[in-house]
């Protein structure tokens, strides 16, 4: 299984989503393929750096210039590195590391310097990103000088400049990260001496610092923490991965999102639990959590958990509000949950209780201008718009 560990490394250190209404996606990534589960709408980064869209599309979230939903993958653009899906927008680090937005921009989340939705054509924000994460409504990237750069809505104080005013243009936070993550009004980041911070909203506890109170700056969390994600629904959780592969949770536990062996059983954890060991990839979303630990296996509690128990050669898990996506350590792509707007992928909107694996485009046969159209991908009559 090193290399599970190699890529949950390599996406603690440069990578997506998250892991939110309000939405802090969450990633995955094997076999050169990037999975980004998004509020009612999916991505993919091929190992072309080719970027695929389908789900929701309401306000031109997915796939800019399309204002459709989609039920199959579709072609947006090329030369990505990453993306994030914030709940109606978009963000893009293409291979150039310039970043890219699209969809809705009501309170400045494109990072523009305007609230103009941008449906027709995604808009270059800044240079030099290394990650970018999307919240409800707001966003933060993360250059690669280790500064971190926020903007949006800021109610919460989820920019953590210390002040409660929306931000159309980026606003410098703080330096020394290697990796950030937004919730629902609420950011995280993990320094380079491996040091968690987080701000923003804490109705839940979801911050970790022992109050539910809002952050208006970065507060410090916790020591040794190599990757972390936080829910995207009203009630909050966050999870956070230590270096020596523990798990930890933090905030609300009313539907049993930190597992019966946990021994918690309070409403309410505002402290860091420990939950289990030996955990290489975890995501929260829709008042659920999964982690695949290093063997392979993929477990899940929570909310009417859907997930089947034990499924397993998994390598990465990425989820949202309304599905759940697995990448195998064979590369292929699994989903389930909600289906009503098309993020599972497979052509329907039919719910799905069971994993279904989701045909994406093989990036050695995507159609390049002016060439046969030999190789186009089956089904599939609009991907290379």
């Amino acid at each position: 299984m090193g290399r599970v560990k190699v890529l949950c490394l390599f996406l603690a250190i440069v990578f997506v989503m998250g892991v939110v209404p309000f939405v802090a996606a969450s990633s995955a990534s094997a076999e050169g393929v990037k999975v980004v589960a998004g509020p009612f709408r999916s991505y993919a980064v091929l190992s072309d750096n080719s970027l695929w869209g389908w789900g929701r599309s309401l306000h031109g979230e997915t796939w800019g210039m399309f204002s459709d939903d989609s039920y199959v993958p579709r072609k947006i653009m090329d030369g990505v590195a990453s993306v994030a899906a914030g709940s109606t927008h978009t963000m893009v680090v293409k291979t150039d590391g310039t970043l890219w937005a699209f969809g809705e921009n009501e309170y400045g989340e494109l990072g523009d310097n305007t609230y103009t939705i941008r449906q027709a054509k995604p808009v270059k924000v800044m240079e030099d990103v290394a990650q970018v994460a999307a919240g409800q409504h707001h966003t933060v990237a993360l250059k690669a000088d280790g500064s971190l750069w926020a903007w949006g809505r800021n109610e919460m104080g989820q920019l953590g400049n210390g002040a409660t005013t929306d931000s159309r243009t980026p606003l410098r936070i703080m330096d020394g990260v290697t990796l950030v993550a937004a919730g629902n009004r609420s950011t995280m980041a993990i320094k380079a001496d491996a040091s968690l911070w987080a701000w923003g909203w804490n109705q839940d506890g979801q911050l970790g610092d022992g109050t539910t109170t809002n952050r208006l700056r970065p507060t410090k969390i916790m020591e040794n923490a190599a990757f972390v994600t936080s829910t995207d629904h009203i009630h909050n959780h966050s999870a956070v991965i230590k270096t020596d592969g523990s798990l930890w949770l933090f905030g609300y536990n009313g539907s049993r999102q930190f597992g019966d062996d946990s021994g918690v059983t309070n409403e309410l954890n505002p402290l860091p639990v420990k939950v289990m060991d030996g955990v290489v990839s975890v995501a929260v979303g829709g008042q659920r959590t999964s982690a695949v630990t290093k063997d392979g296996k993929l477990w899940g509690w929570g909310l009417r958990y859907l997930d089947i128990e034990t499924l397993n050669d998994v390598a990465y898990v990425t989820k949202s509000t309304s599905h759940t996506m697995i990448v195998k350590t064979d590369g292929s792509l699994w989903a389930w949950g909600s289906n009503e707007h098309g993020e599972i992928g497979d052509g329907t909107t039919m719910n799905r209780f069971s994993p279904v694996r989701i045909t994406l485009p093989k990036a050695s046969v995507i159609p390049k201008p002016k060439e046969s159209q030999k190789g186009k991908p089956k089904g599939c009559g609009s991907c290379g718009s």
